[in-house]
C-alpha cells in the first residue's frame, strides 16, 4: 500500500483521508476492534504517535495484521465510503 499525505500540518483527518485516496489505506473489512490507552505507537492514518493519554483504536485484519488509528482519525477512516473517492 503507497500513498503520503500532502501535509503534517493539516488536521489529522485530513491526512487519514488523503492516505485513504491514494490507497494507503485498506478498506474496512477488518475481523476485529479494540479501543483503549494509546501505545505510543504511530496512527497509521496521520502518522503521528498515539500518546499514552489518547485513545487508540486497534483495528485487526489478522492475527498479524494490526493498524492504530487516533479517534479523529478512525472516524475520517471507518466513515468514509467508497463512492467518495
Amino acid at each position: 500500500m503507497t500513498g503520503t499525505p500532502s501535509s503534517e500540518s493539516a488536521p489529522r483527518s485530513d491526512r487519514t483521508l488523503d492516505k485513504i485516496r491514494l490507497g494507503g489505506l485498506p478498506p474496512q473489512l477488518a475481523t476485529g476492534l479494540r479501543v483503549g490507552s494509546g501505545s505510543g505507537r504511530k496512527c497509521n492514518g496521520c502518522d503521528e504517535h498515539i500518546g499514552t493519554s489518547e485513545r487508540e483504536f486497534g483495528v485487526d485484519y489478522s492475527r498479524t495484521l494490526t493498524f492504530r488509528f487516533h479517534v479523529e482519525c478512525y472516524e475520517a477512516w471507518s466513515t468514509r465510503t467508497d463512492s467518495s473517492y
